[in-house]
């Protein structure tokens, strides 16, 4: 999904209006997750990874808060692999650049060793692929415009490894073109929405 237009008219609050949405939406038997990230992290996987791996780890807390009577819970056994696969980045040496905390984006402008996107979605699959995950990228005007990030964007919205994903791109009135230089062809001509 592409959402692209004037600065001013509404595009980050429409986004967040819709992470509110996917959040109002997950419940403990169809949980959801939104992962707002910056446009510069679609060309570190490993930094993707992590940030995803953290709105669904989040995302499991606020689901077993809510189911908390219910020991067996499935989340449970997914709440535990979260804190496994971020335990195993975090040893590798992965940074936390990009990665939304509370609905405020982060750049730290930390670095992650090499990883592509294909093995980071493939290392994810277990844990994302007991939910839907909404990736949210705001100011997508401003992705990086290289080899790694097509990468990552056909991930996203190609082949996601068995990950229940949708990608939604806001952004000003030249995203679209941004998303063709790297290669989003797909997104592009599906998108026909503009706040």
């Amino acid at each position: 999904m592409v959402f692209q237009g004037v600065p001013g008219a509404g595009k980050s609050a429409l986004m967040l209006e819709c992470m509110e949405a996917v959040r109002l939406h997950s419940n403990p038997q169809d949980p959801w997750v939104a992962a707002r990230v910056s446009p510069r992290i679609l060309n570190l996987p490993g930094d993707l990874m992590i940030a995803m791996v953290i709105a669904t780890y989040q995302e499991s807390q606020r689901l077993l808060a809510i189911d908390a009577q219910n020991s067996t819970s499935p989340l449970n056994r997914l709440l535990e692999l979260g804190k496994g696969l971020l335990a195993e980045m975090s040893d590798r040496g992965f940074s936390l650049s990009g990665i939304s905390v509370g609905g405020k984006s982060q750049d730290a402008g930390g670095s992650s060793p090499n990883l592509t996107a294909d093995s980071a979605f493939r290392s994810m699959a277990p844990l994302l692929g007991e939910f839907r995950v909404v990736v949210f990228v705001d100011e997508a005007q401003n992705m990086p415009v290289d080899g790694v990030t097509f990468d990552v964007i056909d991930c996203l919205h190609g082949d996601t490894r068995g990950i229940p994903l949708v990608a939604a791109f806001f952004g000003l009135s030249d995203t679209k073109d941004v998303l063709r230089q790297c290669r989003a062809v797909e997104i592009v001509r599906r998108a026909h929405c503009k706040p």
